[in-house]
């Protein structure tokens, strides 16, 4: 994560529901050279200015459905003139490291026709994060990322898991991925 928050294209980031591609975003940004500036996580259906919130930092298009062909290309006219058509006041200047969220894998919206292929070309990275069934090995040291946190938010410590629940968070299909563990 470290050496692609230093980088500073767009990235675009799918996977299945619930794989946490919000988290690798903060996460992103955390290790970016726009740190100190504001992220901005959006839904296609904002408006104007709540994507303007992210001048100087990161937007982060949280793409769960479909991307409308219209925001699409407001995306393009940020990554290619970084200008935002802001209605009632005309372009806006928009300075932001552009992330977008999607389900579905880029290449085959594309060939579907339900992405303009270039965003795709625009990214300088596409990250693939699998199902939490596909990564097994990291369903221990999320749990226990997960349990330590609510631990410390109620002031206590967290719990030792027994061996029987270590071998059923192990055993565990994780339908929902990540979202399943909070």
């Amino acid at each position: 994560i470290r050496s692609l928050g230093e980088a500073t294209g767009p990235i675009l980031v799918h996977g299945p529901r619930g794989t946490g591609k919000d988290r690798v975003a903060r996460a992103i940004h955390a290790c970016s050279p726009r740190r100190q500036g504001p992220l901005a996580l959006v839904a296609p259906g904002d408006a104007a200015p709540a994507l303007l919130a992210a001048h100087g930092g990161t937007l982060v298009v949280s793409a769960e459905g479909e991307l409308s062909s219209l925001f699409q290309r407001l995306l393009l006219r940020v990554l290619e003139e970084h200008l935002l058509c802001v209605e009632g006041t005309g372009d806006c200047p928009l300075d932001a490291r552009v992330m977008v969220l999607l389900r579905e894998d880029p290449l085959a919206a594309v060939a579907a026709g339900r992405l303009l292929p270039e965003l795709v070309e625009r990214a300088s990275l596409v990250i693939r994060l699998p199902a939490l069934e596909e990564r097994p090995h990291e369903v221990l040291a999320l749990f226990e990322e997960v349990i330590s946190g609510e631990a410390a938010r109620r002031g206590r410590r967290a719990p030792e898991l027994s061996l029987g629940a270590l071998e059923a968070l192990l055993a565990h299909s994780w339908p929902g991925n990540e979202r399943e563990l909070h």
